[in-house]
């Protein structure tokens, strides 16, 4: 971040944040965000975990998509194989696209169509799509 860089963060395993994450986007699946926030409602656990960073907050939902702060996205759909890295998936491909420039809502629409395209394979590296996969996608 001091080097003008967007921190993202996947908190998981869910544990206690750690101070210091101010402007940081946090990535948490739905779980994760309730567990973090100590909230039971999604919207709630969004509005807390924002509140402490500051920054956007993206909850992946898996087939379901993803909220960005109460925005819904969706997944395109896929014939699913193995989820193992989709989670991996969705930070590196956002962190791609934040870093190449886009703006932070097309950037999520990206990195939720490589994290379907990437469970239609066995195992979290064989199933990471190329890029072109991607653009297809959209």
């Amino acid at each position: 971040r001091a080097a003008g860089w967007q921190g993202i963060l996947n908190p998981a395993p869910a544990r206690e944040l750690i101070d210091g994450l101010e402007g940081v986007i946090l990535t948490p699946n739905a779980d994760e965000a309730r567990r973090l926030s100590g909230e039971h409602d999604v919207a709630a656990a969004t509005r807390a975990l924002s509140a402490r960073t500051g920054a956007p907050v993206l909850i992946t939902l898996g087939a379901d998509g993803a909220l960005l702060d109460g925005e819904s996205f969706p997944a395109p759909p896929v014939d699913v194989v193995d989820t193992t890295g989709a989670g991996d998936a969705v930070n590196g491909a956002l962190a791609a696209q934040l870093a190449a420039g886009e703006p932070l809502r097309d950037a999520v629409a990206f990195a939720l169509a490589a994290a379907s395209l990437s469970t239609r394979s066995p195992g979290a590296r064989a199933g990471m799509p190329r890029r072109a996969d991607v653009l297809a996608a959209l």
